[in-house]
């Protein structure tokens, strides 16, 4: 069966490798000159900026998610996987705290640090050692088996970081945990991504993002996949209430059997579907006012190798003059470990500030005057870099500004919704019911998206797409429900 996908990021590719093993046959149309879509990195004065991936669920051999990067490529048995010395430290008024690999080791050192705060901390390092063993398996089905598996959760389940945050009396504790995704965020996000840090299944494969995706794309070639970069596409054609095709930006009618839309659903919804045709469950999560957007503003840097004395993988520090989502804190990261990310003798930084709904709406709309847009750009880029400097003065020798990027980035490069590179953020009270792939009122046309399950992300990405491949193949097979009636993946 001609299976036509829209979209050549993780969820796009997922869907065209999976069909392809399913049986289908599979041609992928992307508009930009790269397949990966978030997954990806640039050029920028001699320097490799990485956009994607901080840390990857599914490192370690043995688990599900780790099964699926393997069969699609983005894992292979030549990848390099590298995990940094701490999760992440936070900095504040001359302390520092970091989440260690040895739990143990973090214990003692939060115990030092505040021994008022024993009982909470150690509460909370009990749950997420009972969390290793499921720790970044991330598919969709896994992450809802942990709750039951880890009682300890339940004390969680319904708090967000600020909330867990004011359990704990010193100042650095409350920092470090809401300072890597945010306070809005649900407590169980943090200790399920420290759990698997702790347990090696989240770390970071070698070359980036950008090596990522190209292994990926390169999976779905071997597999007899037909991939278009470059070639937009303006509409989905629909006969009798079933896509039977798409049309190209350049004009061109494609025909197909089914058609797997692996874009951003208001680029699905609205250039290449009517509006009207969004599924409502979907709509209600997407035009939530309350529900955060994961969005940010970046910045990335160049400094002397010879001025990072000791790697710190990523510090969180102060930078009070911000007033958005970050709550004055802004995290560092740096590169030390990809000497290919920046000329010889040099070290990358990057940074991120999360954006509210409104600062991502101001960008967008900002850009639209470039002039004015890259202003905003150079001075929100040296404030960020002068707080760096502050904290980590020795950075100073060879000190110079890269590239900035901001939710607007996003939106231009792949239409997305509010500029957010992720899904609705993982809030206590957020949904996470999974959006049907098929759209109702278009036969023959599913869903491939990180938007149809929060919090998004590379898994549920890899899993969306799969999922969309295994419907179309189960209705081009006329066969049973059951997965099982599909020949399974090698």
């Amino acid at each position: 069966m001609k299976t036509v996908i829209v979209g050549g990021g993780v969820a796009g590719l997922a869907a065209g490798i999976y069909g392809q093993k399913y049986g289908l046959t599979c041609e992928l149309f992307e508009k930009n000159p790269h397949v990966g879509g978030n997954l990806t990195g640039w050029e920028r004065k001699g320097c490799r900026i990485d956009n994607c991936v901080h840390w990857l669920c599914g490192t370690l051999p043995g688990n599900a998610t780790n099964r699926m990067w393997h069969e699609m490529g983005l894992l292979d048995d030549r990848t390099g996987i590298h995990r940094n010395g701490c999760f992440f430290e936070s900095e504040h008024n001359g302390e520092r705290i970091a989440l260690l690999p040895d739990l143990a080791e973090t214990e003692e050192r939060m115990l030092r640090l505040s021994p008022e705060d024993a009982d909470e901390i150690h509460r909370l390092m009990r749950t997420v050692r009972a969390l290793v063993p499921f720790a970044g398996s991330g598919t969709i089905a896994e992450k809802a088996a942990i709750l039951p598996r880890v009682p300890d959760l339940l004390r969680y389940k319904g708090m967000n970081l600020y909330h867990l945050a004011g359990r704990f009396r010193h100042p650095l504790l409350r920092l470090v945990l809401t300072d890597y995704v945010g306070g809005e965020f649900a407590a169980i996000a943090l200790l399920c991504a420290y759990a698997a840090y702790a347990s090696g299944n989240g770390s970071i494969p070698d070359g980036g993002s950008f090596a990522a995706a190209q292994r990926v794309g390169n999976r779905f070639r071997e597999l007899g996949g037909v991939l278009h970069t470059g070639t937009g596409v303006s509409k989905i054609l629909v006969r009798d209430g079933a896509a039977c095709g798409i049309v190209t930006e350049n004009g061109d009618e494609i025909p197909a059997d089914c058609v797997i839309c692996a874009c951003d659903p208001y680029v699905t919804f609205g250039r290449l579907l009517p509006r009207e045709t969004m599924p409502p469950v979907l709509a209600r999560r997407l035009e939530n006012p309350h529900t955060p957007v994961f969005s940010s503003l970046h910045a990335a840097y160049l400094c002397d190798r010879s001025a990072l004395t000791e790697p710190f993988g990523t510090r969180i520090i102060d930078a009070p003059w911000f007033s958005s989502r970050s709550g004055g804190r802004l995290p560092v990261k740096e590169y030390s470990r990809e000497a290919e990310f920046a000329p010889k003798g040099k070290v990358l930084l990057q940074t991120m500030v999360f954006q509210t709904r409104q600062e991502c709406a101001d960008w967008i709309a900002l850009s639209v005057n470039r002039a004015a847009y890259r202003r905003r750009k150079e001075e929100v880029s040296a404030r960020m870099g002068a707080a760096i400097l502050d904290a980590m003065p020795a950075l100073a020798k060879g000190f110079e500004m890269v590239d900035c990027w901001t939710p607007a980035t996003y939106h231009r490069y792949f239409g997305a919704h509010c500029g957010a590179y992720l899904s609705n953020a993982f809030t206590p009270s957020a949904s996470l019911r999974t959006v049907p792939a098929q759209i109702p009122a278009v036969r023959n046309c599913f869903l491939a998206t990180q938007w149809l399950h929060s919090p998004g992300g590379l898994p549920i990405a890899a899993d969306c797409g799969r999922n969309a491949a295994q419907i179309a193949a189960r209705k081009a097979l006329g066969r049973a429900k059951r997965t099982r009636a599909l020949p399974e993946p090698d």
